[in-house]
C-alpha cells in the first residue's frame, strides 16, 4: 500500500491501487485480505523488493461460528522498486517453521533481513503471541518461490518454475527464544 501522508493532519491517503496485478487481486480475493507482514526489503543484485505477508485462513468445522478455526498462512512476494511498484511474483501460502510440536494457529512475521554475503533471508516472527523465533531461508529458494504465476510478468534474472513445482522455501536453520517455565 502506497500512501501520501499529510503531516499537518496525520491523515494518510492511498495514492496507488492495493495491487497492480489482476492475478494477485484474484488470489487475495480467494484467500482473504492481507492482514500484516514484514516491511519489504531491497534485494541487491536482483533490483526487486522482497516481502513476507500473511492471510488468516478460516475453516468452519460445523454450522456454529464458535466451531471455526483460524490459521495464519504466510507468502513471499516481490515487486518492482519504482512506481507503480508492480507485483512480480507471489509464493504459495505456507506455515513458518515451529518448535511447538504442531503448527500453531498464530504466527506473525515482523522482521525481514536479506544477507547478501551469505545469500540468505532471515525472518523474525512470533508464535501464539508468546514466543519469539527466527528462521533462515536460502535467498535463491525464496526468490524462486515467487516465480510468476498465471499472468504475472517474469522476474528479472529468474527462470520460470518447472511445471507442477512451486514449493515454499524450507529453512536451513531455526532459532527460537527459550520457553518460559510452566505455570504453577
Amino acid at each position: 500500500l502506497v500512501v501520501a501522508l499529510n503531516t499537518q493532519t496525520g491523515v494518510a491517503t492511498p495514492v496507488l491501487p492495493l495491487t497492480s496485478s489482476p492475478s494477485v487481486g484474484a488470489w487475495v480475493s480467494k484467500l482473504g485480505p492481507v492482514s500484516g507482514g514484514t516491511p519489504p526489503v531491497y534485494v541487491p543484485g536482483h533490483d526487486i523488493f522482497l516481502g513476507l505477508a500473511h492471510v488468516k485462513l478460516w475453516k468452519k468445522k460445523g454450522s456454529k461460528t464458535a466451531t471455526s478455526t483460524m490459521m495464519y498462512k504466510h507468502f513471499w512476494y516481490t515487486f518492482e522498486p519504482r512506481p507503480p511498484f508492480a507485483v512480480l511474483g507471489v509464493s504459495t501460502p505456507f506455515t513458518l517453521p515451529t518448535l511447538l510440536g504442531a503448527p500453531p494457529s498464530i504466527q506473525f512475521a515482523t522482521g525481514l533481513v536479506v544477507r547478501p554475503a551469505s545469500q540468505e533471508v532471515l525472518v523474525s516472527y512470533g508464535e501464539m503471541d508468546c514466543y519469539a523465533t527466527v528462521a533462515r531461508y536460502p535467498l535463491a529458494t525464496t526468490l524462486a518461490a515467487t516465480r510468476p504465476r498465471r499472468g504475472l510478468p517474469p522476474q528479472p534474472g529468474l527462470a520460470p518454475n518447472p511445471p507442477g513445482e512451486a514449493p515454499p522455501p524450507h529453512p536451513r536453520h531455526r532459532y527460537t527464544s527459550p520457553r518460559p517455565p510452566p505455570r504453577a
